[in-house]
């Protein structure tokens, strides 16, 4: 093998683990944002309304105000469950069996979700009403539209870069050996 081409080859092999980390980082961040979002949400006085209505009516709890901290999303999605995870009204998505898992023993749990917009983040949350069909509480901050597409672009683009980077790279390297 020629030493170009054995360039490119190691320039490859490091651009993809970048490339990798770049797009974990970009999404990590995003879901962070969205889970705090969520989580100032669940703790405001609009939610313990809501939360508080729950016990007597456990139906048509939302939608909720619109989501994100600039508020410019679609609105946050809430529904309630019985103690065995069954939901209090029809067109409730299913209680996941991750989440459920991941709220044994504790109070609240977040997971994430897919849907045609990209992922979103949801809450699972036990109430003090153990019993009856608002013993738990899922609140969903959907992804807002076009999520998925900036997901395809920023994952374009960092490809991109590290495709950039890594014939630079071997260009480079190659110059010199040459050299």
């Amino acid at each position: 093998m020629s030493p170009g081409r054995r360039a490119v080859i190691v320039a490859f092999v490091v651009a993809a683990p970048v490339a990798a980390i770049l797009y974990y980082r970009a999404e990590s961040g995003r879901l962070d944002g969205m889970r705090d979002d969520l989580a100032s949400y669940a703790a405001s006085p609009g939610f313990s309304a809501i939360r508080d209505k729950c016990r007597d009516v456990p139906v048509n709890l939302g939608p909720g105000p619109a989501s994100g901290a600039a508020h410019d999303g679609p609105p946050y999605e809430i529904y309630a469950y019985d103690g065995g995870f069954a939901p209090a009204q029809g067109g409730a998505p299913v209680f996941s069996d991750r989440l459920s898992e991941d709220m044994r023993g504790k109070i609240t749990a977040f997971g994430l979700y897919s849907s045609p917009n990209g992922t979103g983040v949801e809450l699972g949350m036990a109430t003090p009403w153990k019993m009856g069909s608002c013993a738990l509480i899922l609140v969903r901050m959907p992804a807002r539209p076009g999520d998925t597409r900036d997901e395809t672009i920023r994952s374009g683009l960092i490809a991109a870069a590290a495709g950039i980077v890594a014939g630079l790279a071997s260009y480079l390297l190659k110059k010199r050996v040459k050299g």
